[in-house]
């Protein structure tokens, strides 16, 4: 790969000279901007000539490519074409992402059986992401019976890979007794270690167990500082509810000015619940100019009430 001027240059010339590898890595130093600027456009040319000879991280790349309309336009049917390439030549990543192709319906028509065929192939390899996508399947009885054990079987597999989406579902199983005996404490471990990754869900579900001292001394302030971390990451659930931990004052000084900021991100992110409390807000005129226009015919109609506790 290349990484100073002197070797891109060298990769240059044997990417232009037909050599698969160097146009892979030219394809790479666009896409991520290493020793050139980014340009995906540019990637999607080198891409594509490595591609058309074979190449299978080639092939996965202009997928994804043409998956995100990167540097192409969007094209999920291309995306698909390029994924099969490679998947069928035994590539774990396209094999992934064709399932989840199949999974979603994009680009093909949605077939959760022939999903769960890519991701089985894929998690035969080992491929962590692909056990967890074919455990949710199980959990969910899509495509392949419904089997909550099997579910956590790979789930465990993923997560013991250090994969954290699986182990934020083990975690789950764990919590609620699915496919396992109930252990709080034991999905605390999983979230835990999914949340110090910074995975927004295993942060969100550590924050509600010490919110509502679930396997843990109740520890509101531990709860909003878990609730921050996915929050600052976008997500709408977790802004929610750092927002009801401002209005409330728990675990941090009661702040209505900062409850608005949250809830207005969240509410921006098309989260239902933290647009009403946005419209209570308004109402009550806390941390914002009382405005009874800007708050919902629920709210005028007296139907809403902060939660003293964010049950997850």
């Amino acid at each position: 790969m290349p990484s100073n001027p002197r070797s891109l240059n060298a990769t240059l010339a044997a990417a232009q000279g037909g050599d698969t590898n160097a146009q892979f890595d030219m394809g790479h130093s666009y896409q991520f901007g290493i020793d050139v600027e980014r340009n995906f456009g540019k990637a999607a040319e080198w891409y594509s000539l490595c591609a058309e000879q074979g190449g299978v991280g080639a092939q996965n790349n202009l997928g994804h490519l043409y998956s995100e309309g990167l540097g192409v336009p969007r094209n999920f049917v291309k995306a698909v074409y390029w994924y099969r390439r490679a998947a069928e030549q035994g590539f774990c990543g396209a094999q992934v992402n064709l399932g989840q192709a199949y999974e979603f319906g994009r680009g093909v028509p949605q077939d959760y059986s022939e999903a769960a065929a890519w991701y089985r192939v894929a998690a035969g390899q080992g491929n962590a992401d692909a056990q967890t996508r074919l455990g949710a399947l199980f959990e969910r009885g899509l495509g392949v019976p419904h089997d909550v054990v099997e579910a956590v079987r790979l789930y465990e597999l993923a997560a013991l890979q250090g994969d954290a989406q699986g182990q934020v579902n083990l975690g789950l199983c764990s919590q609620s007794g699915i496919g396992v005996e109930r252990d709080v404490h034991q999905a605390l471990v999983w979230f835990r270690k999914a949340a110090d990754q910074g995975h927004a869900a295993g942060q969100i579900l550590l924050g509600g167990a010490y919110a509502n001292g679930n396997g843990v001394v109740q520890d509101a302030a531990a709860a909003a500082v878990w609730y921050r971390r996915a929050a600052e990451q976008g997500h709408a659930i977790a802004q929610r509810l750092l927002a009801i931990q401002y209005v409330n004052g728990r675990g941090l000084q009661q702040d209505y000015t900062e409850a608005v900021k949250w809830y207005r991100r969240a509410a921006e992110r098309s989260d239902a619940a933290a647009q009403h409390g946005l419209g209570v807000c308004y109402y009550r005129g806390d941390g914002v100019p009382q405005s009874y226009a800007s708050s919902t015919p629920e709210v005028e109609m007296g139907h809403f009430r902060h939660e003293p506790i964010a049950y997850l």
